[in-house]
């Protein structure tokens, strides 16, 4: 009698599970999309850049962009139905030339100027 129930019950499982591994991928597709928008959409002079990407009135990707002093991180959300998978890609300035991303003379790295610290000599007051 048990093995009845489970024979009836095993198509189910199985389907149920195909479902939430096919709406999950969708999810991890429209993460990778993301990931591949801000790889061809890299700022020459910005260090930061966040973008949400829309199909259908629907959002399918959230993503942002941090460029660092060798490299840069990605972090891309996508989402599908209820599911959200979220990617995170880093990836040097090195690599991101070799692959043809970026172009070597294009490369804006910004460095703030420090103003020197005068230091006060307590020698030289009264007290």
């Amino acid at each position: 009698m048990l093995r009845f129930i489970f024979l009836l019950l095993f198509p189910v499982v199985i389907t149920a599970q195909s479902i939430s591994d096919s709406t999950m991928e969708r999810a991890y597709d429209n993460a990778i999309k993301g990931i591949s928008w801000a790889l061809e959409n890299i700022p020459k002079k910005k260090q930061v850049a966040n973008n949400d990407l829309i199909y259908d009135n629907k959002l399918i990707a959230k993503v942002k962009l941090a460029k660092g002093i060798n490299g840069i991180r990605i972090e891309s959300c996508g989402y599908f139905d209820t599911y959200e998978v979220e990617v995170r890609l880093y990836k040097s300035m090195d690599n991101l030339i070799k692959e043809g991303f970026i172009k070597k003379d294009s490369i804006a790295v910004s460095v703030k100027e420090v103003s020197p610290v005068r230091m006060r000599s307590k020698a030289g007051r009264k007290r």
